[in-house]
């Protein structure tokens, strides 16, 4: 997790394409230590053109 001013926040948003690409939206994360704190992240609006849904999301046990 990353504590960004809204100058950086706005430079990510560049990088990432929002609005356009992706929206931002607030989550509750849980940090290893089990606290749980609110994150901000970029979903994708819609996937791309032949792009195939990962089973369960984790992309590294594809």
């Amino acid at each position: 997790l990353l504590d960004v001013t809204p100058e950086t926040l706005a430079r990510i948003d560049v990088l990432e394409g929002y609005p356009t690409l992706y929206v931002r939206e607030t989550v509750a994360a849980t940090l290893a230590d089990g606290s749980v704190v609110q994150a901000m992240v970029y979903i994708m609006r819609k996937l791309p053109a032949g792009a195939r849904e990962i089973p369960g999301g984790d992309w590294s046990n594809r």
